[in-house]
């Protein structure tokens, strides 16, 4: 009897891991991939290991992109997003900008599901799970240096707005952190 309650329990924490393990990678094979540039932000933790944070233009949007009378810190949202052209090294704006910003799940079009993280007189601040970017130990100098140069994220996001950070991208070429 115990030997068949362990193989069960044994099965069922497989059967969790592998629907964890497709979850994201089916977000990642047939989400639709957009590149966004990376602004620069200094903050580092040794408390975490090493990764490097991220930011990107769509985590500030413009409180005139609202489509809602109210939205409040802590508030999921949806960010519509517009494909522009790449910018120069010297910009801050995505390849992809924000078109607007509502609580209501859209219902077509490409968009990103985040948390307002923040809301100021003229602007909301949002997370998306894309700020933090693990990398192998004593290696994120090499990334940090590139931030607000030209760094790109290359992001697939599924079908309802969840992003995935699959990786970065400097001139083109994929960025491989070394130390």
């Amino acid at each position: 009897m115990k030997r068949k309650t362990l193989i069960i329990i044994g099965l069922a924490w497989l059967a969790v891991l592998v629907a964890c393990v497709s979850y994201f990678e089916g977000i990642k094979t047939s989400g639709t991939e957009i590149k966004l540039v990376v602004r620069p932000v200094d903050p580092r933790s040794p408390l975490f290991g090493d990764y490097v944070v991220l930011a990107y233009g769509v985590n500030s949007v413009p409180i005139s992109l609202s489509r809602d009378e109210k939205i409040s810190k802590g508030d999921t949202v949806y960010v519509g997003l517009t494909q522009t052209p790449l910018p120069s090294s010297t910009s801050l704006c995505d390849a992809y900008c924000a078109s607007f910003i509502t609580k209501a799940k859209p219902h077509e079009g490409l968009y990103l599901q985040g948390e307002v993280r923040d809301v100021s007189r003229d602007e909301y601040t949002v997370s998306y799970g894309l700020e933090q970017y693990y990398v192998p130990a004593d290696t994120g100098r090499s990334i940090e240096v590139l931030r607000g140069k030209g760094l790109v994220a290359v992001i697939s996001v599924s079908l309802n707005g969840k992003p995935i950070l699959n990786h970065l991208e400097y001139e083109g070429k994929r960025v491989v952190p070394t130390k």
